[in-house]
């Protein structure tokens, strides 16, 4: 089962303006731990971390998840304790013993067999305490004491219940003798007086004057001095009284927690005045509280049947939401003449001291907000004026003193701003630019100014009669009043042909005299010198490191900023004081706004004092009220795991990560136990050795690095807490081994087999490259001379042939123009010339061919090749048969006359000197591939005796396998004397050739 994990920031105080506010809280991702539910107490361990004794077992938190580490038989466990040692002892269901923590485990170690056999069946532990080195371990049917690793067990005579502690002295209330003090290795009885023998006792706690309150299950509160016993009266007792108390705790304030079943915890000091109540009514999860743990640091645990409960204490902040009447989306709140004033979604609320029976504070009161009747809708801004409060709702704008309001100007209303040309005048945003005017005591609409039509949704005042107005996807209106009662205006108006990089933008501000715009792209100001907006860099200098999600800047008390930030996961609010060279710097809040809620407002008070608006409700912010020391808290490395599978990687007894070379890729997962916004927490990494510097700070507690390269490396990871104070750091050394063949040994084996195989290998080698030198050279020239050759053939037919065509051209039109008006002889000479000129045609397309054949251009490459071998059919003696698949596209185009000339030279050498009677050429395509396959039934060859070169118009063999070899080709020649020839090559398709 999943329990979620209830983190309390803050509880109510005893102020006036706090008593009934109620914990911030929120559920953290780490809440979903997979145990029981029911959950008995929670301690913190000397290394600082969390543990819980839940039903399941072991529950361990480190500030990002929770791990279960179950006991033997997988026994409940109820209560914790933690020795000198820093061993966590669990009292468990019929088990004993205590957990070890390692670098990334916890360790049972089972105390059972040092107990005798007659008492091992035991059922809940239920108390467990420490003192002198003394472990004491309560049961309903014995008592164990522990002393290093022996057991002393006392059966009970009936029945145990509670084990308490009065100082230095352990008492265990027995059925039968009622309560009882062990002293050395016996149980006697407490006191002698008739109401400890008769009375059942929850707790034991401090109160003033060495005394001590007696808390029984069923008879109220009492005061013990170690002599008298006398009943408490006050509101303290009466709670007990009505509802049955149960276990309690000394906070690190001093003061006194018990937790009540039925009604929650009360927090009370020495003297038995309730200092604070934290009920299901303001908002705890269970009103059954098991056990109360304060961990020293500021954080209050509390345990029982809905799982584990936190709220810091004491804490500058509480909450105010639909609990105490304010409800709605709050827009703004501030205080007014004593009273907090709250306009949210829904109305105008005012805050008033009620009675409250549940409360049970000293004065017997707690704050509620109550709605202003004649504010009947939402209510967006409120401003005071000089003993009155205005407030701008969406019936217009309405003039408050106390708890009763009027209505002073109709219309939507939403901003309101006062005049600093007039302190009487108030400009307020509608449709369009609205003000009123106070005379002679009372408040006058002056309706709208001219020009100015679009929906104004916020009024900045520049200087005396100058205003920026934000409207409504319509820009920003820059606007010059006449002053006075004058309804003229000049207006400017500025969009995206303004420099705005859109009309959706957030609330502009002044900042340190800059019109100031936040928009997605960052802040916008304006340039009086270009009259445009411009991307600001003044404010990077003034907020260096400022976040880029900025959606609002406020001005605060003592020339500091609020800045609203919206980041992923949810808002933050910063303040920013400034320092003396100008800029401002941030101060960490000790709060966070929880995940989805984001801050509308902030009003300060001169005292520090902040109401804060959000879409939750309201926030009180007390500077004041100072937080328990921080705890020094850890960074710790909880999983190292192999990328690519689910394998975890743990290191030696020094703490060394080993891996292989193929192992080489990781993801970290890390945690930090600062226990107080965890999801805040931020992370920084170096894996020295692969990295130069520190990363940047993430919230993200996962690092992954790939593909290292053999060696070792340190992976370092340290933490920040939510105030800016970092963790102790965490360290892991990682040796990824080299491969086999990159190692010493491998090095030193290849060195001595070079020194001794090398210089017969290198001759080798040598040799073969001279060889193949000594052919490619032999190619070379014999290339050289096929070019010279067909050089040479061109040159003769061009001479013989088709330059004896143009001479007898020539002359023939020259022996025509000679005899113009003989008819029949111009004739003649016309016919001749028209033979010669088809002739030279002809003898022209010949030559080409025989350069580059037209066809491939012309009809593709595969038509060209069923052309070539119709033709070699017409013309030879042998029967030519072929099938050519489509393969056009499949060879890059420069390549395809290799493909065409291998099978024309093949066809030619066949022709030549195979006598064959029978050829049979076939080209296949494939996914990757094509095939050209030659076989003939000739003569054939021995391939390694005997080169073929063919005659006239070719290289032969050699020529086909440098063309093969140009395609990037695999060449086989199969032929013997007297069996023919078969010639195959295997041709990447034009995807493989890149």
């Amino acid at each position: 089962m999943i329990v979620l994990f209830l983190v309390l920031f803050t509880l109510p105080l005893s102020s006036q303006d706090d008593r009934g506010a109620i914990p911030v809280t929120t559920y953290p991702s780490a809440g979903g731990y997979r145990a029981d539910r029911d959950a008995w107490q929670v301690i913190r361990s000397r290394s600082g971390m969390v543990y819980a004794a839940n039903a399941d077992g072991l529950l361990q938190f480190n500030g990002v998840t929770w791990t279960l580490y179950p006991t033997p038989n997988r026994a409940s466990v109820q209560s914790l304790a933690v020795d000198r040692e820093g061993r966590i002892f669990a009292g468990s269901d019929g088990e004993l013993g205590y957990f070890v923590e390692g670098r990334q485990t916890v360790e049972y170690h089972s105390l059972k067999e040092q107990i005798p056999d007659s008492l091992r069946n035991f059922a809940q532990t239920w108390c467990i305490d420490t003192l002198d080195g003394f472990v004491y371990l309560q049961t309903s049917t014995a008592m164990f004491i522990v002393k290093g690793d022996s057991v002393r067990a006392w059966p009970a005579p009936k029945e145990f219940g509670f084990m308490v502690r009065m100082g230095r002295r352990v008492l265990v209330q027995e059925r039968q003798n009622g309560l009882m003090e062990l002293t050395g290795w016996q149980l006697r009885p407490f006191d002698p007086s008739p109401l400890f023998s008769t009375v059942s006792v929850s707790d034991l706690l401090p109160a003033s004057q060495g005394r001590y309150f007696l808390f029984t299950k069923y008879d109220g509160l009492f005061l013990y001095d170690g002599v008298r016993t006398e009943q408490v009266r006050s509101p303290l007792n009466d709670i007990v009284r009505q509802f049955r108390p149960y276990r309690g705790a000394v906070l690190s304030t001093g003061e006194n927690a018990i937790g009540v079943v039925g009604y929650g915890l009360i927090i009370f000091d020495t003297l038995g005045n309730i200092r604070s109540t934290l009920t299901k009514e303001t908002g705890l999860q269970n009103t059954t509280i098991i056990s109360v743990n304060d961990d020293g640091f500021g954080n209050v645990w509390l345990t029982g049947y809905q799982g584990i409960s936190r709220f810091r204490y004491p804490a500058p902040v509480t909450f105010f939401g639909d609990k105490q009447g304010l409800t709605g989306v709050t827009k703004m709140a501030l205080r007014y003449d004593g009273r907090i004033y709250a306009g949210t979604v829904e109305n105008l609320f005012v805050m008033e001291q009620d009675a409250s029976v549940r409360s049970l504070t000293t004065a017997g009161t707690r704050s509620v907000f109550r709605r202003i009747s004649a504010v009947r809708e939402d209510c967006a801004f409120i401003l005071p004026v000089d003993g009155d409060l205005l407030a701008a709702t969406s019936q217009g704008v309405f003039v408050v003193n106390g708890t009763a309001g009027r209505l002073a100007a109709k219309g939507y209303a939403l901003p309101l701003v006062r005049s600093a040309a007039d302190p009487q005048r108030v400009f307020f945003g509608t449709y369009g630019l609205s003000s009123m005017v106070r005379r002679n005591g009372r408040w006058v609409d002056e309706g709208l100014y001219d020009g100015i039509t679009e929906d104004v949704y916020e009024v900045i005042e520049e200087r005396p009669d100058v205003l920026w107005l934000r409207t409504f996807n319509q820009g920003i209106l820059r606007v010059y009043l006449e002053g006075g009662s004058s309804r003229r205006t000049r207006v400017e108006r500025y969009g995206r042909e303004h420099g705005l990089p859109s009309l959706t933008f957030y609330p502009p501000s002044i900042v340190e005299g800059r019109f100031s715009v936040p928009t997605e792209n960052g802040i916008y100001t304006f340039s009086e010198a270009d009259k445009r907006f411009v991307p600001d860099t003044v404010f990077t200098r003034l907020f260096p490191g400022a976040p880029a999600g900025i959606y609002a800047v406020d001005r605060a008390l003592n020339g500091a900023y609020w800045l609203f930030i919206e980041e992923p996961g949810g808002y933050r609010l910063m303040r920013w004081e400034p320092r003396p060279d100008g800029t401002f710097s941030p101060v960490p809040l000790p709060f966070a706004i929880p995940p989805a809620v984001r801050v509308e407002w902030v009003h300060e008070e001169q005292n520090g004092l902040c109401w804060i608006s959000t879409t939750s409700g309201l926030l009180r912010y007390d500077p004041s009220v100072s937080p328990a020391r921080a705890a020094p808290f850890r960074t710790s490395i909880d999983r190292v795991q192999l990328l690519g599978s689910d394998s975890l990687v743990a290191g030696d007894r020094s703490g060394v990560v080993t891996v292989t070379h193929d192992q080489n890729s990781f993801r970290f997962t890390v945690s930090a136990n600062a226990y107080g916004d965890e999801e805040r927490t931020k992370y920084q990494y170096w894996m020295d050795g692969f990295e130069h510097h520190w990363s940047s700070w993430t919230t993200e507690n996962r690092k992954e690095y790939t593909n290292l390269d053999p060696g070792t490396y340190r992976f370092r990871v340290r933490s920040q807490d939510i105030l800016g104070k970092e963790g102790e750091e965490a360290l892991l050394t990682i040796t990824v081994l080299p491969p086999w063949y990159a190692t010493w040994w491998f090095r030193l084996a290849a060195v001595l087999f070079f020194l001794t195989v090398g210089p017969v290998i290198y001759y080798r080698r040598v040799s073969a490259l001279k060889r193949a030198n000594a052919q490619q050279e032999q190619f070379s020239r014999q290339l050289i001379n096929r070019q010279e050759t067909e050089r040479k053939r061109i040159a003769h037919e061009l001479h013989d042939s088709i330059s004896q065509s143009l001479l007898s051209i020539k002359n023939r039109a020259g022996m025509a123009a000679e005899r113009p008006a003989d008819q029949a002889w111009m004739k003649e000479q016309i016919d001749v010339i028209l033979a010669s000129s088809t002739s030279a045609i002809q003898e022209v397309k010949q030559i080409t061919h025989n350069l580059r054949p037209y066809l491939l251009d012309r009809i593709g490459l595969t038509r060209a090749l069923q052309s070539l071998l119709r033709l070699h059919a017409e013309s030879s003696s042998a029967s030519v048969t072929g099938a050519v698949d489509e393969i056009d596209g499949l060879l890059p185009q420069e390549n395809e006359i290799h493909l065409y000339r291998i099978v024309q030279e093949a066809l030619n050498n066949i022709t030549k000197h195979s006598k064959a009677s029978v050829v049979q050429v076939t080209v296949e395509r494939h996914d990757a591939f094509l095939q050209l396959e030659v076989r003939d039934n000739g003569t054939g060859f021995d391939p390694v005796q005997r080169t073929v070169r063919s005659a006239g118009s070719g290289l032969g063999l050699e020529g086909i396998a440098e063309r093969a070899r140009i395609l990037g080709g695999d060449l086989r020649i199969e032929s013997a004397p007297g069996a023919g020839t078969r010639l195959l090559i295997t041709i990447p398709a034009k995807e493989q050739h890149g």
